[in-house]
This record gives structure tokens, C-alpha cells and sequence, in this order.
């Protein structure tokens, strides 16, 4: 089975380091999934960070939808989450509304079409596709790893640790 490298790979020094092929491996998968799923949204319109924002923005209540929630949960910088919401206004899928004419806050709501996009991202067929070959065990297991490197990382950010 292929696993994303020839096997005169291993004999190099990077390629024989565990974690630097795990590293490459969790790209590599994320790149492909990435791709699937940006065929799957192409019907309508939609990217796939763009699927996720409606995603999320649908599980936040209206009070709470603001510019500063919406990169808090996605883990992106405000400015970020600034820029993608103005490219989806300009799509129709969400409406900004200052909170207060004095106010440089902005409450962000789902327009119809953004409601109609959001429940077409929310069919994941993409994802489940590319998952559909582990059990739910692994999918667990899989989970529980991944969380680990997570937090591992997300401490070594936060600290500000520097290698």
C-alpha cells in the first residue's frame, strides 16, 4: 500500500524521522479532503472555509454572531474572519449589521441563501467519504489522537514557545 512516500524516502535523515512523516501525512490528508470537499461545495458557489464559517455561524446564537465569536471558534485572526465575511456578503450568504452606530462591532446573520448553503455543507458527503474507511472504533481512537496533537501545539503556541 502506498503510504505517501517511495520507500528510498526512508533512507533519507528527514524521512526516517517519525514525526516529520506524520507531519507530511496530516497535510497531505488535509490537502486531499480539502480538494473533495471544494468539488462537493462547487455547486453552490461556496468554499469549503466558507462552508465552515456558515456552519458555525448557524450554531451561534443571533446575539452572540459577531466578527470576534465567529474567528474565536474557527481559530482564525479577526482580520481574517473580516475579510471572509465581506467575501460573503458580497456572495448573499450573510448580512453585517453594526451593533450600535457608534459601534466598530458587527452582528453577522445568515441570509435565506446562506441558510440554504449552510444545510447543503452540512451533508459532509466529502468527509464521510474520505472517513469511510475507518471503524468507529478508529474514528475514536483517530479523534483522540488528533486532539492530543491539538493541545500539544495549541500549549506551544500560547507559551510562546520557539524552536
Amino acid at each position: 500500500m502506498y503510504d505517501g512516500f517511495l520507500r528510498s524516502d526512508y533512507d533519507r535523515p528527514l524521512q526516517s524521522d517519525i514525526d516529520y512523516r506524520l507531519w507530511v501525512l496530516i497535510g497531505r490528508v488535509r490537502d486531499t479532503i480539502l480538494k473533495l470537499r471544494s468539488v462537493e461545495l462547487a455547486r453552490q458557489h461556496v468554499s469549503p472555509v466558507e462552508a465552515y464559517a456558515l456552519i458555525v455561524l448557524g450554531d451561534i446564537d443571533a446575539e452572540s454572531a459577531t466578527t470576534a465569536e465567529l474567528s474565536r471558534r474557527m481559530n482564525r485572526r479577526h482580520w481574517t474572519a473580516t475579510a471572509l465575511l465581506h467575501r460573503m456578503a458580497k456572495k448573499g450568504l450573510v448580512r453585517r449589521a453594526k451593533v450600535s452606530p457608534s459601534s466598530r462591532m458587527w452582528h453577522i446573520q445568515l441570509t435565506p441563501d446562506g441558510k440554504a448553503a449552510r444545510e447543503q455543507a452540512l451533508r459532509l458527503t466529502s468527509i464521510h467519504a474520505a472517513m469511510a474507511g475507518l471503524s468507529d472504533e478508529d474514528k475514536i481512537q483517530f479523534e483522540s489522537f488528533l486532539k492530543t496533537v491539538h493541545e500539544c501545539t495549541r500549549s506551544q503556541f500560547m507559551d510562546g514557545l520557539v524552536l
